[in-house]
């Protein structure tokens, strides 16, 4: 690099490279390149797009409320996949709205390929599995005799045959929120807590975002409790693996498939 070059800031805080020249390109096209950014101009960039990817939310939340009211009071395969459907499919379409305001792309949010491969994450993601559910274990000890998880979502019964069907909808379910909450918001958040002297900033990020999941699914005390303890859980598995989200979506998809069956079945 020439000397009169100024050098390019990190592109994201999980420690990627700095951007390629095709992707310098592409944010000068969308008017982003212009020059290093101050840490200031990157924490108020991060906070904005957390704003409207909270507005993102709340909004497809609130859409999928009429289709709650008309199918009743338990859902069936069907009836999940088409609020799921709604739901998440209008909050992809906001967080890619988001990156392309950014000039970046899914790979930026850590939705590339594993760096280990896909045989060895594939695998990693039982023993992932497990360990969770033993790190709920106390949790679910103290919430004994609660019925809200139960209550959150109400589940009619359904033969195993629907099973497909349960893992669509939990893949789809996985790819998105994670997308969303460990990808977007946690990293966004890394940045705007990032100032001197605050060295935190991690941790706050691990907090926030892991709480803003919770919230995601419910206002139970309990719901948000064992549902902001998954998100922490899947939150340091995105950091333990550099930022990649593939592991933290084989993890939830694998969790939401085995609860959704047993809770069909029961």
């Amino acid at each position: 690099m020439n000397a009169a070059e100024p050098e390019n800031p990190p592109e994201h805080e999980f420690g990627a490279a700095p951007r390629r020249e095709h992707e310098l390109e592409s944010a000068r096209e969308h008017g982003e390149a212009r020059g290093p950014r101050s840490s200031d101009d990157e924490r108020r960039r991060a906070w904005r797009d957390l704003g409207s990817c909270a507005l993102v939310v709340l909004v497809t939340q609130l859409a999928t409320v009429p289709l709650g009211s008309a199918f009743g009071d338990t859902f069936g395969p069907l009836e999940l996949g088409a609020i799921v459907l709604v739901a998440h499919g209008g909050m992809l379409a906001g967080t890619l709205a988001i990156l392309r305001r950014r000039g970046e792309r899914l790979a930026d949010l850590g939705c590339a390929r594993p760096t280990r491969g896909w045989p060895r994450t594939i695998l990693l993601a039982v023993p992932a599995l497990i360990l969770m559910w033993l790190a709920l274990m106390p949790l679910g000890w103290l919430l004994r005799g609660s019925h809200a998880l139960e209550e959150q979502i109400p589940i009619a019964s359904a033969s195993f045959a629907w099973i497909p069907m349960w893992l669509a909808i939990s893949c789809v379910v996985g790819f998105v929120e994670e997308l969303v909450f460990r990808g977007l918001v946690l990293r966004r958040l890394t940045t705007a807590f990032a100032s001197p002297g605050n060295s935190g900033a991690v941790v706050w990020a691990n907090v926030v975002s892991s709480l803003g999941f919770g919230l995601l699914h419910g206002l139970e005390p309990a719901v948000i409790a064992v549902t902001a303890t998954i998100g922490l859980y899947l939150a340091l598995v995105t950091r333990r693996e550099g930022g990649n989200l593939i592991l933290a979506m084989l993890v939830h998809a694998a969790q939401d498939t085995v609860g959704l069956t047993l809770r069909s079945s029961a």
